[in-house]
């Protein structure tokens, strides 16, 4: 992939260079199997991580333990169960297992087989986690969940964690690609992972459904921050909705084996997308020639495939590596991916737009009424960002809509918020005002400082002027601003939401008929 995190700037930028996607090992074979025979977990390999649960994460109400009861071998299985229990000041008891200072390692296919629970309040874990923090504190040194399988429904989730540290992280959780078994639970399935230095595959039951080649860090060029040894986590964790379920309550986790089998001496191709440019604004209802270079250290590449999103539009198998696409107006992720004969990858992704592009739409399908409360969060949808100026990279706040790079966090009135402002940052929503008239504009607003402003326009007009947001003292403790008699005309219009300087919480905004005098 041709891109790199400017830190200067916060932006992406592409390089002029064809991608070298770095040295991988090739001919995998077994490096590591743990099959939990034997009467006690191998300390020489796996550590418990003792502590309140409160600890690993704000959500997390049980504490972990090293005891046999909450983790044993049993059955040639490792059996991780959580409990319904007074322990300390925690109800719940669970364990955490990690490889850390152990077994770490870097490139590889990871398997395990494994049976899990499904309960209200638990979460069953297998993931990556770095050995070091080179790249700076969570989220930044990078983070792969193998899977997340949680619920009375065994819902999946699976993906990585990178970019900065804290807030200017980013998480992408997988859009399977592939059906997910319906027995998640309560059966026994085999999760994989495939991590080489450009791309992440994950597989279950050995069926591929997800992958990922597009990521970024803050702190070094791509493929950072998957390109450091990381270490194997096991958990079953417990959250509050545990508390619903009265009377006893033990879930179990079970783990048959884990393996790990490694590569040695391959090379993967080099790729980079030569046409379309990125960001390029095509005309629409033509045939688009796409083309990229590419080539391989050994002479081993076996074809050059073409995605628009997760979809494979075409490939090519010889140089020039093109394909001509009948595109329709719209707005395409387009992905140019590198193949050689033991599957190793690069990939260099590009946007465009073609045609009429991709427009804005009402979020939910349809304007918000005024008078109404229009959540903050709650903005017109554009893919390409024609609805939204975000100053930064990525979702920082790694909630509610992870398709958008503005930032959106856990309110604790409730839902979500617009978090962390900057000045030039805003948001559109189509609105649709039911009467011609004076109305009440209620802000719910939070500052930790003195510096946030922002405005409100309808159609380009700046009807509020400058509304200065007081210091609440935290990013989370919201005020009322009450911006009174604004003249606003019917119809369906665009409703922008400007911030004119750094330092602004928005959890929503309420629209009345005046009862000013």
């Amino acid at each position: 992939m041709a891109k790199n995190h400017n830190r200067a700037t916060g932006f992406l930028t592409t390089s002029l260079l064809m991608v070298i996607c770095g040295t991988v090992q090739a001919e995998y074979k077994l490096t590591w199997s743990e099959d939990f025979d034997g009467g006690s977990i191998n300390e020489k390999t796996w550590n418990h991580e003792v502590y309140p649960g409160v600890v690993a994460t704000s959500s997390e109400i049980a504490y972990y333990t090293d005891r046999p009861v909450n983790a044993k071998l049993a059955n040639g299985e490792l059996v991780i169960t959580a409990r319904r229990e007074k322990y300390d000041d925690c109800d719940f008891t669970t364990a955490r297992l990690t490889t850390l200072g152990k077994r770490e390692f870097r490139y590889g296919r990871l398997e395990a087989r494994i049976k899990l629970p499904a309960a209200n309040g638990l979460h069953a874990r297998l993931a990556l986690l770095p050995a070091t923090l080179e790249y700076g504190t969570w989220p930044a040194s990078g983070g792969i969940d193998v899977f997340d399988v949680s619920g009375n429904k065994a819902e999946l989730a699976s993906g990585i964690h990178f970019g900065g540290s804290g807030p200017r992280g980013k998480n992408i959780i997988n859009n399977p690609e592939a059906p997910i078994p319906n027995d998640l639970a309560g059966e026994y399935h085999v999760f994989g992972l495939e991590w080489q230095p450009y791309e992440l595959r994950w597989y279950i039951d050995g069926v591929l459904y997800a992958r990922q080649n597009n990521w970024w860090s803050s702190a070094a060029g791509y493929p950072a921050p998957f390109d450091r040894p990381f270490y194997v986590m096991m958990s079953l964790s417990v959250t509050q909705e545990a508390t619903q379920n009265s009377g006893a309550w033990q879930h179990a986790m079970h783990v048959d084996w884990i393996k790990l089998h490694q590569a040695k001496g391959n090379k993967p191709p080099m790729v980079k997308f030569t046409s379309p440019k990125d960001a390029s604004k095509l005309a629409g209802n033509q045939v688009v020639k796409l083309t990229a270079e590419a080539s391989d250290p050994e002479n081993t590449l076996a074809a050059v495939e073409f995605y628009s999103g997760n979809t494979l539009i075409g490939k090519a198998k010889t140089a020039p590596y093109s394909f001509n696409w009948d595109t329709p107006d719209g707005c395409y992720t387009l992905t140019a991916r590198a193949v050689d004969i033991d599957g190793y990858v690069c990939a260099d992704t590009i946007s465009i737009e073609t045609g009429k592009g991709c427009p804005p739409t009402p979020y939910g399908g349809k304007p918000a009424d005024i008078p109404g409360l229009i959540e903050a969060e709650n903005f017109d949808n554009s893919p390409k960002g024609e609805a939204w100026f975000d100053t930064d990279p990525g979702n920082n706040g790694n909630s509610y809509r992870l398709d958008t790079a503005v930032d959106i966090q856990p309110c604790n009135e409730g839902g979500f918020n617009l978090a962390w402002m900057f000045g030039g940052e805003w948001v559109d929503y189509t609105v649709n005002v039911t009467r011609s008239g004076l109305y009440d504009i209620r802000f719910r607003t939070a500052s930790p400082g003195t510096n946030g402003r922002l405005h409100l326009e309808f159609n380009g007009k700046n009807v509020t002027g400058t509304v200065t947001v007081p210091n609440t003292g935290d990013w989370q403790k919201f005020t009322d601003i009450i911006i009174p008699k604004i003249e606003l005309t019917e119809g369906v219009q665009t409703m922008r939401l400007v911030a004119e300087q750094d330092g602004t919480n928005l959890n929503y905004f309420e629209i009345t008929p005046s009862t000013a005098d």
